[in-house]
């Protein structure tokens, strides 16, 4: 579940309030808002977290790329190299079966 979803679960069960005049925006009361602070912050820093360690892992790969290609980013360059390794793995499997 993502981060929007998230709080959509959260708001709605915790929905106290009214539908706005054109029926498509639910409103909550500051209450009920300032209630709800401590989950949001929560479900809010987990997701940085959860994002932080994405970034590194995402970085490890992008920078154990020794040089890039010309007219490449690093992402492409590292994207090629996995995806021709995966072609020379799967053609291995595939000869000795």
């Amino acid at each position: 579940m993502n981060i929007e979803q998230k709080l959509k679960e959260l708001f709605n069960d915790n929905f106290n309030g009214y539908l706005d005049s054109t029926k498509s925006i639910k409103v909550i009361s500051e209450s009920t808002f300032i209630k709800l602070i401590p989950q949001i912050s929560e479900i809010l820093s987990t997701s940085v977290s959860n994002n932080s360690v994405t970034e590194q892992k995402y970085n490890e790969l992008l920078y154990a790329v020794g040089r890039k290609f010309p007219d490449e980013s690093r992402h492409e360059t590292a994207l090629r190299y996995i995806l021709n390794a995966d072609l020379v793995a799967s053609s291995i499997v595939r000869k000795e079966v």
